[in-house]
């Protein structure tokens, strides 16, 4: 009976080394577990954060963007103004200048007489419209530029 006890013991003392060793890993694994978790927290945290300062980048490169396309539209808008009021009628485009009067030969000119204001051709006027028109586009991209390279400076450290 004492070695049946004794077996009994033996078996009972193995069992529970057995199960002690078993609740070891399980706490190790539960340690190992929880450390991954709050790591891919950390980074769920950190990428999170990046997608944030992403859309909130894209949202400014889309206002400077509106901002340039508005200013685009109105310069273009207002060179269509006058070209129509010239076109009309309505306004007449001239040219700072002194034009001589037409005289004859034999007489002397004096070069301060003015015949009237000096106004563009036709064609001329259209590569004034042409001229503003690219001169107003570049303007704003310049200004679109500036605006994004302003942007990056702030977002790189």
């Amino acid at each position: 009976m004492i070695k049946i006890a004794g077996i009994s013991i033996a078996v009972l003392l193995a069992l529970l080394y057995v199960t002690g060793l078993k609740l070891d890993n399980a706490k190790t694994e539960a340690r190992l577990a929880k450390k991954e978790a709050l790591e891919n927290w950390a980074k769920a945290e950190a990428l999170q954060k990046s997608l944030d300062t992403e859309r909130a980048n894209a949202a400014q490169v889309a206002q400077i963007e509106t901002q340039y396309l508005e200013a685009l539209n109105n310069a273009k808008l207002q060179n269509d103004t006058l070209r129509a009021d010239v076109e009309s009628g309505r306004a007449k485009l001239r040219i700072k200048a002194t034009c001589a009067k037409h005289l004859p030969e034999t007489a002397t000119a004096d070069p301060g007489n003015d015949a009237g204001a000096a106004e563009l051709t036709g064609s001329s006027r259209q590569a004034y419209y042409d001229l503003r028109d690219r001169h107003a586009k570049a303007i704003e991209q310049i200004l679109a530029l500036q605006g994004f390279a302003r942007l990056c400076s702030q977002i790189t450290p």
